[in-house]
């Protein structure tokens, strides 16, 4: 399993197949069209998406062009502490314009429902993608696999990165918005955010990392220190 400072490493040396934004395909590499409400964009084998060239009638009635693109994606970060040690989730997302809104997404779950197997996406409880080789940057479909929240929670208790009341260590500040995008309050971690509001930790996460663009009517960020 590679070290935090080898995945950083890695990344800072653009190893991983999904920061190659050149528009050639890359030997191998094929295309599928992400099951959204339209079918702009598709997601490559090597974790490439890319918006298709299409016309589009705008409001005043004039056609605009728009070119085939390739999206850069975003790597998150998370940095914990649990039992004096310091650790980082990570996660790769993309994000599109799905019928005029912004939609986010692990892009590691579609890579296995498209080019694995089919699961119910919207199910993030009993359909968790984890990877074999322990690298979460590393989001190739042969690395990919299907588990469970309760299984991944045993395996992270298990290398003290949860507590005993199965709460992932504690993160960076979380600053909390309403819809509109007004500030309400501030938490020492995801798991005080948790506490204050009701809010699955899960949920908290999903939201900062862009996979949700909001969660019961709250907009959560983390706080840059």
């Amino acid at each position: 399993m590679l070290s935090e400072a080898e995945i950083e490493y890695n990344l800072h040396m653009n190893k991983y197949s999904f920061q190659n934004i050149q528009y050639a395909n890359l030997p191998e590499e094929t295309w599928k069209t992400i099951p959204l409400r339209n079918d702009d964009y598709l997601l490559s084998n090597f974790g490439r998406v890319k918006r298709i060239e299409k016309d589009v009638i705008r409001k005043d009635g004039f056609i605009c062009h728009l070119p085939e693109r390739l999206k850069k994606p975003l790597v998150h970060r998370i940095k914990c502490v649990e039992n004096n040690r310091q650790f980082t989730i990570y996660s790769v997302t993309s994000s599109v314009n799905d019928e005029a809104k912004k939609y986010s997404f692990v892009i590691a779950r579609y890579l296995y429902y498209l080019f694995v197997e089919k699961f119910d996406i919207s199910n993030h409880y009993f359909f968790k993608i984890a990877y074999k080789d322990g690298n979460p940057l590393n989001i190739v479909p042969e690395n990919l696999y299907v588990t469970t929240q309760t299984e991944i929670g045993k395996k992270n208790f298990a290398e003290g990165k949860l507590d005993n009341n199965g709460f992932v260590g504690k993160s960076r500040k979380v600053k909390q918005f309403n819809i509109h995008g007004e500030y309400i309050a501030e938490f020492k971690s995801i798991r005080q955010a948790s506490i204050a509001t009701g809010i699955d930790n899960a949920s908290i996460y999903r939201t900062i990392i862009g996979e949700y663009k909001q969660y019961k009517n709250f907009i959560f960020k983390e706080a840059k220190e």
